[in-house]
């Protein structure tokens, strides 16, 4: 998930969407198990959570890296790119 929101803040769906997009479809998550990576990845510090409302007014929870959330992605990314053989366009 930390890759993911490399590009940005996202809710749980988006987020799934972004990491199978960005590994090709090499790394996929279910829904259902998105929400508990990121309430983990939240009490450790790395992800910051705020209340938004889509345009229809459904509220969603909005996922964002903190600072130590950026340096974990940086350290996660460089591993993906290293068992996914991945340069550095990817």
């Amino acid at each position: 998930m930390l890759f993911a929101l490399t590009l940005g803040p996202g809710y749980a769906r988006q987020l799934v969407k972004r990491l199978k997009d960005r590994t090709g479809g090499r790394l996929t998550l279910l829904d259902g198990s998105a929400y508990p990576a990121l309430r983990d990845l939240e009490t450790a510090g790395h992800v910051a959570c705020d209340e938004s409302s889509e345009g229809d007014g459904k509220p969603r929870r909005v996922y964002s890296l903190t600072r130590s959330g950026q340096r974990e992605a940086q350290q996660v990314e460089k591993t993906l790119k290293s068992l996914l053989g991945w340069d550095d366009s990817n």
